[in-house]
């Protein structure tokens, strides 16, 4: 029992130390970024959890807090971005300030840019469910094999031509059987046993 605690702990603390160290490294790597990057490499959830915390001291040493770093963030976005950060996206408290002062330090009037936004959003999202569409059309047709290659097991029916034997080639236990049918093509599948008939 103390053997497994011991071990834990002595796991946690190379752990926490190798943590420390990666933190540390990103630190100093962060000090020759310029401020927007560092204010980046901060507010980017994508980024580790010791990258960030390594980009908030950096930035701190700096005299910059998370909204200076917002503001200077959001400065370098569009009018219409601004706009479209502030009516749409779900901000946290300090880039929802930060775009709100953005947008009161270039005086914009939002509402002449919503409605291009609505419709580039609207346009964007037809675009995502035609492609969804067609995804799922194109997964259709991979899952169904085209009707002159489902596999027709035994002779045509009375009356029907078979057309012009072109080849044929041995799948598994069957034997699948290639004719030319006034230019289409058409499939018997049989026994591999057999021979396909002329």
């Amino acid at each position: 029992m103390n053997l497994g605690k011991s071990f834990f702990a002595i796991f946690t603390a190379i752990s926490l130390a190798g943590c420390a160290g990666m933190q540390k490294s990103a630190e100093k790597r962060y000090t020759t970024f310029a401020d927007v990057d560092v204010c980046n490499a901060w507010h980017n959830d994508a980024n580790l959890d010791y990258q960030q915390l390594a980009a908030q001291r950096v930035a701190e040493d700096r005299g910059m807090d998370y909204l200076d770093c917002a503001k200077l963030l959001w400065a370098r976005n569009s009018n219409a971005r601004l706009c479209e950060a502030n009516h749409f996206f779900n901000l946290k408290p300090e880039d929802r300030e930060a775009v709100g002062i953005e947008i009161a330090n270039r005086n914009l009037n939002c509402d002449a840019h919503l409605a291009s936004i609505e419709r580039e959003r609207r346009e964007d999202a037809n675009r995502r469910v035609e492609g969804y569409k067609a995804l799922s059309e194109f997964g259709k047709q991979l899952s169904s094999p085209p009707s002159s290659l489902a596999p027709n097991y035994g002779a045509p029916s009375v009356g029907q031509y078979r057309g012009i034997f072109q080849s044929s080639y041995v799948d598994g236990i069957n034997r699948i059987c290639v004719y030319d049918r006034y230019g289409s093509r058409y499939v018997e599948t049989i026994s591999s046993a057999q021979l396909c008939p002329f």
